[in-house]
């Protein structure tokens, strides 16, 4: 019988054939298999951090870097690179952000520098949906004005500190004064605490020998670099109002504001409580809140941190109380150049949100954006926040849930009735259409700049108001067409803040 060796062997050359390929393909499924065992091995370790390890790089706050690598490494078994810089040398650099850098955190008020330039880019909305960020649990205007420029967003927030009027209740007492609502009895409360101190100089006894004259002064933060926030935080009852969207420029033609009534009757207050008390001239808020902390002080303009204590056995910190800021029934309306009355349905006082910050977001040119979502998301995330920015002075709760344990942003130094105190502010600040905030422009910082020497000179000079104002309002406009007009009041009209 004849056998052809070519019909014979197709059949099993055929067999051979498939089971080279059942071969080939088990062992592509056992790869597959394996990098899926590999990824899930640490459950809590994120996919995209472990595959790409991500690069930060911290502009001005070099003391975060460190506590911000540790805790990262705590968490992740991944590489985490992280580099710092100053905000002097980024700015000589035109803001220029290294390719390497996946991530930038970064003060608040260079926010607008950045996108301008393009160096960061739009949130995704991945992240900012994101159950991990829990964009819900954002305190209002953290969520809302802090983070969003030109109806986008931009950013996760990583703190920011609010002023309050931080007292000892006694001197309410012993002044029979009530709570400050207005920033006139404010003056008239300091005005009474000068008072009592002259009436007990006089005291034929000699018993006012045992009265510490700090306590019968009333501090407000007016060192080199927070007068103008100082100043400015004092003008925005008097010059914010419904439907007024800008308040230091004209919206169209970035026209300065700042010497209008409402600001020089500011200025005109605010030079009568630092006759009260000159120290004021060389104070921070950190400054004011040692001063309270130690009770030096009878009342003084600041926030709570938990960096400040208390430096004798005894807390004074303990018989402190707080409450919002004075605000004012009246507002000077510039388009009628005319004084006006709130509705009786509107608040009075009118906080200034986003005076200094931290903001985290992605660049422009990231090689590896997942792992920055992932980082973004991490960081503002409640704990993790909380321990990286709770010890910093310049920054404060930005969560509903930091408010459930406030010890940790400002100490356990401080009585219960003053943590609750504190968390009800926030809210109250929080809960307000009626905000005031520093405009997102080109330069912000060099505008501040300005008016903060202006301020202090005519504080510490007795310069007229007016005359003060129109001079920071003439710097102002040079500032303005140095930079462009035509920029300034573009990024003007678009901010989403007010």
């Amino acid at each position: 019988m004849h056998f052809s060796l070519t019909s014979n062997c197709s059949p099993i050359v055929v067999l051979l054939s498939l089971v080279g390929l059942l071969l080939t393909s088990s062992s592509g499924c056992e790869e597959k298999k394996g990098q899926r065992l590999t990824i899930n091995d640490s459950p809590s370790t994120p996919t995209a951090s472990r595959a790409f390890p991500c690069m930060v790089m911290v502009i001005g706050e070099p003391a975060i870097a460190e506590p911000l690598q540790r805790q990262w490494s705590a968490r992740y078994e991944s590489a985490f690179n992280i580099k710092t810089v100053s905000i002097e040398e980024i700015s000589k650099a035109d803001f220029d952000i290294p390719q390497d850098v996946d991530v930038v955190i970064y003060p608040a008020q260079i926010m607008i520098e950045l996108i301008h330039r393009g160096r960061i880019k739009e949130l995704k909305d991945s992240v900012y949906q994101s159950d991990a960020l829990n964009k819900n649990d954002l305190l209002k205007h953290f969520r809302k004005s802090g983070i969003r420029y030109d109806s986008k967003t931009w950013a996760v927030p990583c703190g920011g500190p609010l002023f309050a009027l931080i007292y000892q209740p006694d001197a309410l007492t012993r002044t029979e004064t009530q709570i400050p609502e207005k920033w006139s009895q404010l003056i008239l409360w300091a005005e009474r605490l000068a008072q009592q101190k002259n009436d007990d100089s006089a005291a034929a006894d000699g018993s006012a020998a045992n009265t510490p004259t700090a306590t019968q002064k009333i501090a407000v933060p007016l060192a080199e670099g927070w007068a103008a926030k100082t100043f400015i935080a004092m003008a925005a009852p008097y010059a914010r109002q419904k439907g007024r969207l800008s308040v230091l420029f004209q919206r169209r033609t970035m026209k300065p504001l700042i010497a209008s009534e409402a600001f020089t009757r500011a200025l005109d207050e605010l030079k009568t409580l630092a006759k009260l008390n000159p120290a004021s001239l060389n104070m921070t808020p950190t400054d004011v809140l040692e001063a309270l902390v130690n009770g030096q002080l009878a009342a003084g303009i600041t926030w709570p941190t938990s960096a400040v204590s208390p430096t004798s056995d005894v807390a004074a910190a303990q018989t402190l109380l707080i409450h919002s800021l004075p605000g004012s029934n009246t507002y000077f309306d510039e388009s009628t150049q005319s004084w006006g009355t709130r509705q009786s349905s509107d608040p009075n006082v009118v906080d200034l949100h986003g005076m200094n910050g931290l903001l985290a977001s992605q660049t422009k040119n990231s090689r590896r954006p997942q792992s920055a979502a992932e980082f973004l998301k991490w960081l503002p995330e409640s704990t993790i926040s909380q321990t990286l920015f709770s010890a910093d002075p310049s920054l404060g709760p930005f969560r509903t849930t930091h408010l459930g344990d406030t010890k940790a942003w400002i100490g356990d130094h401080f009585s219960r009735e003053f943590e609750t105190g504190f968390e009800n502010h926030l809210k109250d600040a929080h809960d307000k259409a009626l905000i005031m905030t520093l405009p997102k422009i080109l330069r912000q910082s060099d505008y501040l700049a300005v008016l903060d020497t202006e301020i202090r000179a005519a504080l510490a000079d007795d310069v007229d108001s007016k005359k003060t104002l129109e001079k920071v309002a003439a710097a102002w406009e040079a500032l303005t067409e140095e930079t462009g007009r035509k920029t300034q009041s573009d990024l003007l009209r678009r901010n989403s803040n007010f």
